[in-house]
Order: C-alpha cells, then structure tokens, then sequence
C-alpha cells in the first residue's frame, strides 16, 4: 500500500468514524428543534428539550395501580363519575344512575353515558373491562360501547 491509498483509507475511516459519532449523537437526543412550535406552548413539535414526564412507580403486584393513578372506579362505588341529567334535569350533571355489581360497574337501561367528574389533560390510561367471550347479535347487542375520550 502506499502513502496515498493509506491516507485515502484512513480518510475514509475518519468518515466512517464521524458518521457513527453523528449517528450515536441523534440516537442520545432524539427530536427537532427545526419544527412548528406547538400552539399556545413555547416547545417544538419532537422538542428533545420539552419536559418530560417523571418516572412512575408501578403497583407491586399485578394489577394494582401506579403510584400516580387517580382510581376512577375501584369496585365499590361511582362516586368519581357523573351523567348528563334528563327531563328536567337536562344539561345539569347529575350522580351516575348505573348499577354497581359485585365489583363491576353497570350500565342501567336509558341512563346514558359515564362522564367523569374530574377534568383531565395529558393522561395515560388503563382500562380494564370485560367482553363476552361468545359474541352475538348486532350493535348494541353485542356487549360492548368501548370508552369515549371527549
């Protein structure tokens, strides 16, 4: 090898080199600071700078709730949730009517949707419920509404 194909190697090894440095560099802070800025905040959309959310403790056991979780229903009662009132109670909120049933909640016929009484934002959200392992029917009659976020 001689001196100009050396130095042509170790050119290209130097790129390499820098190309991988760059690479490792991108990987340790990810996002943009080159994007729109978020409406009404002062963070780019992907901002690596943007706060993040401080680490959660998860329950200790399987199923029990983080150390942040608000329990919006914990078997026992719905005294977290509230309903859109009817007849002369319309657009008045009213406590939820549904059934509580040996730890599962409800719905009772014509009362409507759950609402919570707590506003929320940002959330991270576990859900739990229950579908019927046969289904059948059609519509409504199949079980399940799933959960609205409004």
């Amino acid at each position: 090898m001689n001196t100009r194909d050396a130095v042509r190697l170790l050119a290209a090894d130097g790129l390499c080199l820098a190309a991988a440095l760059l690479a490792q560099q991108k990987k340790a802070s990810p996002g943009y600071t080159d994007t729109a800025i978020l409406p009404g905040q002062r963070w780019h959309v992907h901002d690596p700078n943007r706060p993040h959310p401080k680490a959660k403790t998860p329950g200790k056991v399987s199923g029990e709730p983080p150390s942040d979780a608000i329990v919006l229903f914990d078997g026992h009662d719905l005294s977290r949730w509230t309903q859109q009132g009817r007849g002369a109670d319309r657009g008045k909120s009213v406590d939820a009517k549904w059934k509580v049933v040996d730890g599962y909640l409800e719905c009772a016929p014509r009362t409507g949707d759950l609402l919570t009484r707590d506003k929320f934002g940002d959330v991270q959200l576990h859900i739990e419920w229950s579908a019927p392992s046969d289904v059948k029917g059609a519509s409504q009659d199949r079980g399940n509404s799933g959960v609205l976020l409004c």
